[in-house]
């Protein structure tokens, strides 16, 4: 009886182990960061004050402490089987007013 309890646990957990290389486990999508459509970044336009700017992507993730006129939005994506992806915009002021942009997303100014 012994052998035989010993022998079906055996056999169990070999066939559970091949069961994980046979099908795989579930790996979930994990997004961080500001996440920006490009209907969003239609919206600025040269001139804008930070707090418009920010009424329409909402607050940056990053906040720069000494660089006050610059606002840094970052976005990053992990599929859950795929390459990590990340896109970034990168907006700079002069006297509160949107003056540049640049990053990942195609600005319309």
């Amino acid at each position: 009886m012994r052998k035989f309890i010993i022998l079906t646990l055996s056999l169990l957990i070999l066939s559970l182990t091949a069961c994980t290389k046979i099908v795989p486990y579930y790996k979930p999508d994990i997004q961080q960061g500001n996440v920006i459509s490009q209907a969003q970044v239609n919206k600025l336009k040269r001139g804008m004050t930070q707090t418009q700017v920010i009424g329409v992507l909402g607050t940056p993730v990053i906040q720069q402490a000494f660089n006050t006129n610059q606002l840094v939005y970052v976005e990053t994506n992990m599929p859950g089987s795929g390459k990590i992806t990340e896109k970034s915009l990168v907006l700079q002021f002069k006297q509160d007013r949107l003056v540049a942009a640049n990053g990942d997303f195609k600005l319309s100014f």
